[in-house]
């Protein structure tokens, strides 16, 4: 057993083991409950995605943790290319966290 520094409370190489791993978990419980949390994800396009796109960005979003239906809403907004600024409205309204645009076409939809 060793004597703290400047006082006489003794504490075992255990406790201060446990002590410590506690201190270096903390983050990783903090991390734990925020990916509790529903995260919102606008896609807005001026068509239907192809499946395969679909599934590609499923995939990748996965490796990051993020999974539809779990911890991930995507509120999907496909639309001829003059319904895109109504759209892109409406998915602000939903206070989405980010907004995909398919192409750079849907970014420069026109406004109406």
């Amino acid at each position: 057993m060793n004597p703290l520094p400047g006082g006489d409370r003794v504490i075992d190489r255990r406790t201060w083991l446990v002590a410590f791993l506690g201190l270096l978990t903390a983050p990783l419980a903090v991390e734990a409950q925020q990916a509790a949390k529903i995260a919102r994800l606008g896609w807005l396009s001026a068509s239907i995605p192809p499946p395969a796109l679909s599934q590609m960005i499923s995939d990748r979003l996965r490796e990051f943790g993020w999974v539809e239906g779990q911890n991930l809403v995507v509120e999907r907004r496909p639309g001829g290319m003059d319904r895109l600024p109504t759209l892109a409205v409406e998915l602000v309204q939903l206070k989405v966290e980010v907004i995909l645009a398919q192409s750079n076409q849907d970014i420069a939809a026109p406004r109406p």
